[in-house]
Formats: structure tokens, C-alpha cells, sequence
């Protein structure tokens, strides 16, 4: 295995070095030797502000000591191989740029949709998914790479949903600054799919199979792996406030501290990426379906969950909960049709 995949980059690193010594006047011209502007491309392998060769080589050199790394696999196809340099080496020469839009966004940034509600810019990274202290569905706890997205700041409240469906299905209504609750998954996407509408994005969701495009640019869920990211915001402990209860009474509403009651959102406080109630409060549906074995094959980079299931996955705790719940590892799930004072809704979008 090891020789198939890497013998041809081996042969073709020294081969590329005595090419470019030779005739790097010409492939330079050939390929551009463009300087590029501060936003960065995705083109720019080595980082020298430049597209060139060199970025080839640098690519290939990636793929050898570190396979694993996403930049390697350029051609996106999930897997690196030799055809990745060749693709970087043709995009160059052909002149056609991708820049990182991402890189003119800073963690945090808000933006507004439609005057109806703020979301956060997540970068991209990656984080160790999963918790020890947790029920066996936390494990085993495994690195995931997401690309950047947009996630809601705060959990959409009953004057958002109304405002957009004419309805008002919470169980604790005439609350307009209070999280939206008793909706169903299907509810869920639904809200969604009318929010792409009007903001004219492409809806993302199928109403008849349920199932979600993730080539759309309109709203959704967020993916398990999504949400957990966004929770933790760069942190490892049981909350993004700290380890102990009293670490989250400063982040979330949970039973001892709220009475078993919904609270308005956003007063207590956000994490490092501008987010709300992140713990506590409601339940938050996301786009899974729920596996409890489902980690120990996911996918690393972008997992969308199991293709089948007949449940879908909450996150976030609520205010009826104790606080072991609330913490970011922790996974439950129920049926699509399940309704209840202790479910609402999140979103995300991609840039």
C-alpha cells in the first residue's frame, strides 16, 4: 500500500526540482508567477503570496510527509495522489484563481439576514470530537475538519419563527424573545427552507424525501459535527465556560439555575465565536440522523451522519435538564415527528 501511493510522488519530486532549476524562467511565465493579493488562494500552497511552481512542488511535498492534511487532496475528491498536483499545476497555468473566502471573514463576525435574524462567522479548523466523561456514543472522541460556515447567534426565537411562518407553535407562547419550542425536525427544515426563500438563496431541503443538498447556499441544520464545533469554540472542557456546574451557570440555562423554565435568549454568556445559549434552554435539532456507532466510522472531514436512521440528533441540553446533559460532547436524538416544550431550532448556511 505504501509503495503504490507513494513510489510515483517520490519519482516525480526530483524530477519537478531539476525541471524547475532548468527552466523556471518558463514554467514561471507559463504559470503565472502571479502576485497575489493579501486575501490569499487557495492556489498558494507554500504561502509566499505568489502562484508559481513552486506551489506544485510544495504540494507534492505536503502530500508526502503529511497525507492526512486537507490542502493535500486538492482536487477535492477525498483522497491525495499525484493527480492533485497535476491538477494545482493545470489551474495555475490556466490562470484561474479560488480565493479563500474565508480569510476575509474574522471568528465572530456578524452578519444580518433579511433584518430578521444574526449569524456568526465559524472558521475553518479542526477539533477532537467526542467526550471521556460521556455515555459510550461520545466515543471513541475523533479529529473532524470542517470548512468554514454561518450559524445563528442565538436559537431562533417565537418573533423570528412567526414573523417568517404566521405561526406560533410554542408551548410557552406570547414569549417573542424566548427560543421557539415545540416544532418537530420537519418543522425545522421547513423554517429553513422558507427563511432560503426569502433571503434568495437556494433552499436546501426536499420536502418530499427530507433529504438536504449540501451543494445549496441556503439554510439547514447544522450537521452533529457542525454544532459541537461551533459549541466548543476552540475549548476541551465540558462547557466552553469551563469544567465545573458553576462554569456553566455563567453559559447556559439548565434546571438549577433557571427553574425549569425557558429564558430569553442571549443573556447569559456567548462563547469566543459570539454564539448564545449554546447550552441549555432548548434542544437543538440537527441535520443527523443518530447512529450510536456512528463514530467509530465517521468520515473526517465534513461528516454529514449516517445515510439511514430512524432519529434524528438533538444537541444543547435545555432548562429542564441537569447539567450533565449540557455539556458540548453530549448526544440525544428522537424521532423527526417529535414535538415538545424543550425543542427549537439552530441554523447554519455556508459562505
Amino acid at each position: 500500500m505504501f509503495y503504490r501511493r507513494f513510489c510515483p510522488i517520490l519519482l516525480l519530486i526530483p524530477l519537478l526540482l531539476v525541471f524547475l532549476l532548468c527552466f523556471s524562467g518558463v514554467l514561471n511565465a507559463a504559470a503565472g508567477n502571479t502576485e497575489l493579493s493579501e486575501a490569499g488562494y487557495k492556489e498558494d500552497i507554500n504561502g509566499d503570496g505568489k502562484q508559481n511552481i513552486t506551489d506544485v512542488i510544495a504540494l507534492l511535498l505536503l502530500g508526502r510527509d503529511n497525507p492526512s492534511d486537507l490542502r493535500a487532496d486538492y482536487d477535492g475528491n477525498g483522497s491525495y495522489a499525484v493527480n492533485d498536483a497535476i491538477a494545482l499545476l493545470l489551474n495555475i497555468m490556466s490562470g484561474n484563481l479560488t480565493p479563500l473566502e474565508q480569510e476575509t471573514h474574522s471568528p465572530g463576525d456578524i452578519v444580518n439576514i433579511q433584518g430578521i435574524l444574526n449569524m456568526a462567522y465559524i472558521p475553518e479548523g479542526d477539533y477532537l470530537m467526542g467526550g471521556e466523561d460521556g455515555d459510550a456514543d461520545e466515543k471513541p472522541i475523533h479529529r473532524i475538519y470542517l470548512d468554514a460556515f454561518w450559524m445563528s447567534v442565538t436559537e431562533i426565537t417565537q418573533e423570528q419563527y412567526e414573523n417568517l411562518t404566521g405561526t406560533n407553535p410554542s408551548y410557552w407562547e406570547n414569549k417573542p424573545t424566548n427560543p421557539v419550542e415545540n416544532v418537530s425536525w420537519y418543522d425545522a427544515v421547513t423554517f429553513c427552507n422558507k427563511l432560503s426563500e426569502l433571503a434568495g438563496f437556494e433552499p436546501c431541503y426536499d420536502l418530499i424525501n427530507w433529504k438536504c443538498d449540501f451543494s445549496k447556499n441556503g439554510f439547514r441544520l447544522p450537521t452533529e459535527a457542525e454544532w459541537e464545533y461551533a459549541c466548543r469554540a476552540g475549548t476541551s472542557a465540558k462547557y466552553y465556560s469551563g469544567e465545573e456546574e458553576i462554569d456553566l451557570d455563567i453559559a447556559g440555562w439548565h434546571y438549577a439555575n433557571s427553574g425549569g423554565d425557558q429564558q430569553p435568549v442571549a443573556e447569559k454568556m456567548p462563547n469566543r465565536w459570539k454564539l448564545y445559549d449554546m447550552h441549555g434552554n432548548v434542544w437543538e435539532w440537527c441535520n443527523d440522523r443518530y447512529d450510536e456507532n456512528y463514530y467509530s466510522n465517521s468520515p473526517n472531514h465534513n461528516p454529514t451522519g449516517p445515510e439511514s436512521g430512524s432519529y434524528r440528533v438533538l444537541r444543547s441540553g435545555c432548562a429542564c435538564a441537569d447539567a450533565y446533559y449540557h455539556r458540548s460532547a453530549n448526544r440525544e436524538y428522537d424521532r423527526p415527528t417529535s414535538k415538545g416544550q424543550t425543542m427549537g431550532i439552530r441554523i447554519v448556511r455556508h459562505p
